[in-house]
């Protein structure tokens, strides 16, 4: 018989987009007062339906949707913890533990960093623009194993983005571990930058 397991990190994370932008619009909004383009990006139906601002200042889509170097949406590795849970009905803890702990296993990886380093090195017309829409809320791992849960197993990976840190994903031997954001989470609030 097969055990369930759910792994829960909380409370804290972010949905991330990295996108490439016109270098315009990059020009327009860069030296404007601070919260000025969030506050675009996060009315954007406002400005779409009646825009107020030049061409080169309004992007095509939504900011969740200017994503083609990277979207996620994952806790933050600092100031959360990880619990795992029995997933049989019973709900019963097995770790509750802060997700620094030396105890837990970690993956460091500069993937991202890599990424974007090698779109900045390009010669054409774009900036890259990171969006930021703050989560609060748990999100969710669930695996199933034939062994009772084992921490030695636990392999959290932690990637990090223009100097935050986040868990991206989870392993345990070679379990499908499969990721679910709760319905729980709730956008707090944004941060948005251009990295070039």
């Amino acid at each position: 018989m097969m055990n369930q397991f759910r792994i829960e990190i909380g409370h804290r994370g972010a949905e991330c987009c990295v996108g490439s932008v016109p270098n315009s619009f990059r020009d327009y909004w860069i030296n404007k007062p601070g919260g000025d383009l969030e506050g675009y990006l996060w009315s954007f139906d406002s400005y779409l339906n009646n825009p107020p601002l030049p061409p080169v200042a309004c992007l095509e889509n939504y900011w969740h949707d200017n994503d083609d170097i990277e979207h996620f949406c994952n806790p933050f590795y600092e100031h959360n913890s990880i619990v795992v849970y029995n997933n049989d009905g019973n709900s019963d803890e097995l770790l509750n533990l802060p997700l620094v702990s030396p105890k837990i296993k970690k993956q460091f990886n500069d993937e991202w960093f890599s990424i974007i380093e090698s779109h900045k090195n390009k010669k054409d017309d774009t900036s890259i623009l990171i969006t930021c829409a703050y989560e609060k809320g748990c999100f969710e791992w669930v695996f199933e194993d034939d062994k009772p849960f084992d921490l030695k197993h636990l392999i959290l990976e932690v990637d990090c983005i223009d100097g935050d840190q986040y868990v991206t994903d989870i392993h345990y031997k070679n379990c499908d571990v499969e990721y679910n954001m709760s319905d729980g989470s709730i956008g707090k609030g944004m941060y948005a930058w251009f990295v070039n």
